[in-house]
């Protein structure tokens, strides 16, 4: 484990009664490393962002319950995460929890449902992020529109139902199927763009 992670490592397993030294107990020696790498990844967003032991350590242990209960959330879906970009965002939901306190909504959202989805919904979604226009037509303002050239396969299909049932994609008034002039029109969900940027930041 990195030296400067060793203490803040320490208080979370203090303020979780020894959760962190179960959980590593009950694994083989053999994946200790592991764990010790996935715990590093989490606090990475922390590190990169130069804040410094002691602001760590008086955020950890200021927790209160409720705080808490995130940040063991957070630590659990990472130790328990498939694949190196949940670990970033979930990096990401904990920088922003140090630094506002409270998560918002796009953040809270994110960490509920991170769950539901696979390295490829994520790379589909960048793609989508990253190919739409924004048209001020009618009553939809921030409807998008995705050229069909980039979305044909039945894994944009799952991608965009998921995406909608957590509200970062909408239905519009418009088709919802391909239509003839090539185009997909789907409503822009709040936390839309700052998932895009995350997905983004990762993949560059």
């Amino acid at each position: 484990m990195k030296s400067n992670l060793v203490a803040i490592y320490s208080a979370i397993d203090i303020v979780s009664a020894g959760l962190l030294s179960t959980i590593k107990s009950n694994i083989s020696n053999a994946y200790k490393g592991y764990f010790e790498e996935k715990f590093n990844r989490i606090m990475e967003e922390l590190v990169k962002n130069d804040i410094s032991e002691n602001e760590i350590l008086k955020f950890i242990n200021n927790l209160n319950q409720y705080d808490k209960d995130i940040l063991f959330a957070i630590i659990n879906k990472n130790l328990q995460s498939d694949n190196k970009i949940k670990s970033f965002l979930l990096s990401k939901i904990l920088f922003y929890k140090f630094t506002n306190t409270n998560l918002d909504y796009f953040h809270a959202n994110i960490l509920t449902n991170l769950d539901l989805f696979v390295v490829e919904d994520f790379e589909n979604f960048k793609i989508i992020y990253n190919f739409y226009e924004i048209n001020n037509i009618g009553s939809q303002p921030f409807a998008i529109k995705v050229l069909v050239d980039n979305f044909s396969g039945e894994s944009y299909n799952v991608t965009i139902v998921k995406m909608k049932s957590i509200g970062l994609l909408l239905n519009t008034e418009y088709a919802q199927e391909w239509s003839e002039s090539g185009y997909l029109y789907l409503g822009k969900g709040d936390g839309f763009e700052n998932l895009g940027k995350y997905i983004n930041e990762y993949y560059n």
